[in-house]
């Protein structure tokens, strides 16, 4: 899978030329390395890039914030992703919210 996975390290990003850069590419996601961010900086940046991108999901995770599942990424990170697959691959596994598999 970690070759229609996007890494790419975070500077100051223009995460708009991002979307349109995944719109026409095979990646199913990017990932945003963040190495230097904290829980409540990637929480904010996904609700600010979840409210300006329609067509795109912003999570994020963070070594910190592992709830003991083991999930967690070992750096700090953004994910971007498209909507509708995702909608349509929680719809398809049963997930009605999406909290429960972020």
């Amino acid at each position: 899978m970690a070759d229609t996975i996007l890494f790419v390290d975070y500077a100051e990003t223009d995460f708009n030329t991002w979307r349109l850069f995944l719109k026409y590419t095979n990646f199913e996601a990017t990932v945003f390395k963040c190495p230097e961010k904290t829980p409540d900086w990637l929480n904010s940046k996904c609700d600010e890039l979840n409210a300006l991108q329609s067509d795109y999901e912003w999570l994020w995770s963070h070594p910190d914030e592992d709830s003991g599942d083991g999930h967690s990424t070992h750096i700090p990170v953004l994910i971007q992703q498209n909507r509708e697959q995702l909608e349509m691959l929680r719809e398809k596994l049963g997930y009605e919210d999406e909290t429960e598999i972020d």
